[in-house]
Parts: structure tokens; C-alpha cells; sequence
């Protein structure tokens, strides 16, 4: 591994993120395209970079409640005006571009993307104890009619109780 002090790239996210990310509680970076990016969808230029704590555009209001303890403390460690501190880098292991969400534009944007981020977590749980084999995860759209499918494959331990998977509350 290359000495991170001779890493010169950063990217910019709420402090509370970078916390997040630093200590195992988020595993992954959702981002949009836009008219600045080529194609107009979003890509890494590096996939090594240090999380370069911000605390501009941070609002409480866009916290979830489970992160307002992240969110205290991100706020607590704030260094002072003027300077910045990076104490952790984050290497990019994949990007996935969801695609033919056509049907999802009548959707709260929110909600289905509170629902991938879901689905994302449940599968990364379901493989916490693989460790002879590689941890893959796959996402997959397809429009179907007038109908969106969005799949998300892994390689976990599978759902031994199916018939109980849409009942409200379940959890494996």
C-alpha cells in the first residue's frame, strides 16, 4: 500500500458521512449525474481519496434519527475555522450505475432511494460471515410494461423463511 500521506486527492462530504463511512456504518456513497458529469451520471476520477470532512451544506433536518449521535459528534470534533483535518481515506471498490428507472420517476425519489440503500445493507449483512469466497453484489433494472424491476442479488446465506418476507416488521 502506497503511504497515504503522499495521497493528494480528497472528496468533499458532510462530516457526518465521512464519520459514517470511517467507522463502519455506511459502506456505501450514493450519487446522481449531472450536466457536469460526462454522460451526465456520476463517476470517480480516483478510487483512493481521503474523506474530506464538510460541515457547508450539513442539516440537521437531513439526518436520519438513528445518526443524530454521528451527527453530535461530527459536530463536537469540528476543527477550528480555517483548518482541516483528514484522518481517513476511502478506497472505491465498485460503481454501480442503476439504470431504466423510468417507472421510478413517479416515485418519491427519497423513499426509493431509502429502498436501495436497504436492500444494499441486507445484502452486505447477509454476507458478513462469508470469508471463503468473494462478497458479490449485484443490482440490476429492467422496465417491464408499465412496471420498473429493480433486482439485487448476493451471495449470502439465503431467506429460510419466504413465506413471511412481505409481512410488515419481519426481519431474517
Amino acid at each position: 500500500m502506497a503511504n497515504m500521506s503522499d495521497l493528494g486527492i480528497a472528496f468533499k462530504e458532510w462530516a457526518v458521512i465521512c464519520r459514517a463511512l470511517a467507522e463502519g456504518r455506511q459502506a456505501i456513497i450514493l450519487r446522481k449525474g449531472g450536466v457536469a458529469e460526462q454522460a451526465g451520471e456520476f463517476s470517480p476520477e480516483h478510487t483512493r481519496f481521503w474523506l474530506y470532512p464538510t460541515f457547508v451544506h450539513e442539516k440537521t433536518d437531513g439526518i436520519k434519527p438513528e445518526a443524530a449521535d454521528m451527527f453530535r459528534a461530527a459536530v463536537a470534533d469540528r476543527p477550528a475555522t480555517g483548518k482541516v483535518r483528514l484522518s481517513h481515506f476511502a478506497e472505491v471498490h465498485g460503481v454501480y450505475h442503476v439504470r431504466q428507472l423510468v417507472g421510478a420517476v413517479l416515485l418519491d425519489s427519497a423513499k426509493v432511494q431509502q429502498m436501495l440503500v436497504n436492500l444494499i445493507h441486507n445484502a452486505m449483512d447477509a454476507m458478513d460471515g462469508i470469508s471463503d469466497r468473494a462478497k458479490l453484489l449485484s443490482l440490476s433494472s429492467r422496465r417491464d410494461g408499465t412496471h420498473v424491476a429493480v433486482e439485487v442479488r448476493d451471495q449470502g446465506c439465503g431467506i429460510e423463511d419466504q413465506a413471511s418476507i412481505f409481512d410488515p416488521f419481519f426481519t431474517t
